[in-house]
This record gives structure tokens, sequence and C-alpha cells, in this order.
């Protein structure tokens, strides 16, 4: 069973490590990598829960095994399972941890604080835990997911859209100042109007699968949803 562990933490940190090569434009490759990352990481949590020293339930330990199911160990798998847009396994770990892991790591919280925001659709949240200050464990891997953000929000965008304004596009995407925004809208193909600071997004090259075309349709509604509500309170 060690010898088991070991290897898939070797799978583990190669998988890692080819998923923060940023250069990497085939986003089909990337999504794969990740999604194999997401399988070793859902393998080592079984894998560690059965190697664990049986414990009497009087004793009261949730962790099954705290030495290799770290705090550290279930933010880098939270943010996995972000990466690869798959929420409902991401609640469902939450929910799983234990509450004194959950309450000895900060960061644990704040990954979860961005799964949160990308549930409930608040980009504008989820942009902003993403910059928050983070451990070095942590801190190139959220890079990637804020970069798949921005990238698969502009693909609903797209999708969505035919005209947006510069203020619900830079909310969208993440950015903090107006150059930044234009700069990535126009690097897409997208056109700019400064006259009425409204953008217009063409349709970019399809990268998603057709198995997951009726779920991104779904996302787009209820993005669009969220976008409009948020409008319409700030013209009240």
């Amino acid at each position: 069973m060690e010898d088991l562990l070991e290897k898939l933490e070797r799978e583990r940190a190669q998988l890692l490590l080819a998923v923060l090569e940023v250069e990497d434009i085939d986003r089909m490759r990337t999504r794969k990598r990740i999604q194999s990352l997401k399988d070793v990481y859902e393998e080592l949590e079984l894998v560690a829960a059965a190697a664990a020293p049986v414990v009497h339930p009087s004793e009261g330990a949730s962790n099954p095994n705290p030495a290799v199911l770290t705090a550290d160990f279930y933010a880098s798998y939270l943010v996995v399972l972000l990466l690869a847009k798959n929420l409902n396994d991401a609640r469902f770990l939450w929910k799983r941890i234990a509450l004194e892991t959950k309450q000895e790591s900060e960061p644990l919280r704040n990954v979860w604080e961005i799964g949160k925001a990308l549930w409930e659709r608040d980009f504008t949240a989820a942009y902003a835990a993403m910059s928050k200050t983070w451990p070095e464990t942590l801190g190139p891997v959220i890079a990637v997911l804020r970069q798949s953000t921005r990238e698969s929000t502009a693909e609903l965008l797209s999708s969505a859209y035919s005209s947006i304004s510069f203020n619900d596009a830079a909310h969208a995407l993440g950015f903090d100042d107006e150059p930044s925004l234009l700069q990535y809208c126009q690097a897409l193909g997208w056109s700019v109007s400064s006259a009425d600071h409204m953008i217009h997004p063409k349709p970019l090259p399809q990268t998603t699968t057709r198995a997951a075309a009726l779920e991104q349709l779904d996302t787009i509604s209820q993005y669009v949803l969220h976008l409009e509500q948020n409008t319409l309170v700030k013209l009240q």
C-alpha cells in the first residue's frame, strides 16, 4: 500500500508540473492532463484512507489519514477540481474534508471561496478570491485557474453576447484596468467602441467537447441571468 501511495504521489507531482506548463497552447491536451491529475487525486485520497490505521470511533478521528490527507493536499485537490470545471465534485469534497483540517488552513478556506463564487457564477468574487496572497505550493496553480477561468468566460461571452459594456466585461474577465481589458479583447478579434464604451464579442474557436455542449449552454444562460441581474441592480 505504501508503494502505491508513493507511485501516486510521483504521478501527481509529474502531472501537476505538466499542467503548470502555461506555454502549452494546446488547450485540449491541457484539459486531458487536468482530468488525469483529477483522477490521480481521487485515487490517492481513496488509497490514503484505506491505508490509514484503524481508529476506534470513540477516538473521534475524522481525518482518516492526516499524514497524507493534509490541508495542502485538499487545497490543491480543490483547485484541480475547479480547473476541471467539476464544481459538483468540488462541493462534495469540501463537505467531506474534516472540520479540523478546514479550521487549521486559511489557504484551504480561501480556495473554497473561489469554488463557492464560481458555483454562484459570481466571477467578480471569484477573481477577488484568486487575487489573495497564496503559499508557494498553491500560487502557480491558482494562476493557471485564473487564466483558465478567463478563457472559458471569454468563450461564454462570445456565445451569449453581441455587445457588452466595458464595465461588465471587466468584471466577467477579471481585469482591474481598462487598457488591459481592451488589449485582451482585441487580441481575441473582438471589436471595441470607445465612443459608447462597448465591446462586441465575436465567436471564438470551439474548444469544448460535444459532451460538454449542453452543460455549457446551461452555464451561458445562468451566467447571462446573473450578469443582467447585477446590471439592473447597478442601474436602480
